[in-house]
């Protein structure tokens, strides 16, 4: 095979080439490996303060309550996917669970079987924001900002629907308005926004 004098030059310049562009690769996998912490102090530094709250309670009474009531449909007629929507439905409830950090009302509806009605303390759905068309990521500054909109939003829920839920029991009919999502094993999980109970 013949020597071909090129291919150290070629080598080098491929080598330099190479070192060139490093910066900029780990410049740009640097942003990925960014802390929570540390992704919300550059942030703060920037000067990019997003008042969830805020943003939240303008929409609530306006848009998010009227849009539910407006777009929900029974449980039974829902959509079988995996994405989240505006639901409604009726049942009797089966079990409840207030010892757990995630709290629920297991209710039996009609048509559907077990729903989940979520408590809380800790809400771990984003259904509530993900149902809401006008919550959308690319309107957010940033990620940390449409988390706090979720967080927000369940906070806000819990708020509204507390009184009501600390008197169910089982055995009462209910009725409840929220936003639902399928779980992995097919069964309904509501963020609920009013629950209304026979006494």
């Amino acid at each position: 095979m013949a020597f071909n004098k090129f291919a150290p030059w070629r080598s080098r310049r491929l080598a330099l080439v190479a070192l060139i562009a490093l910066p900029g690769c780990l410049a740009l996998s640097g942003c990925k490996v960014l802390s929570l912490e540390e992704a919300r102090q550059i942030h703060s530094r920037e000067g990019g303060a997003f008042d969830a709250d805020a943003v939240v309670r303008e929409a609530w009474a306006a848009r998010v309550m009227p849009g539910m009531e407006k777009s929900s449909v029974p449980l039974a007629q829902a959509p079988r996917d995996d994405a989240p929507h505006a639901v409604r439905g009726e049942g009797t409830i089966a079990a409840i669970d207030r010892a757990s950090r995630q709290g629920s009302v297991l209710v039996n509806v009609a048509g559907v079987g077990e729903v989940r009605l979520m408590l809380g303390p800790v809400i771990v759905s984003t259904a509530l924001r993900d149902s809401q068309p006008f919550f959308v990521f690319n309107d957010m500054p940033d990620q940390l900002a449409y988390a706090a909109v979720s967080r927000t939003l369940n906070a806000r829920a819990m708020a509204q629907v507390r009184p009501a839920a600390e008197r169910l029991k089982p055995g009462m009919k209910v009725e409840f308005l929220g936003a639902g999502q399928r779980s992995e094993d097919g069964v309904w999980q509501v963020m609920p926004l009013r629950i209304t109970a026979d006494a």
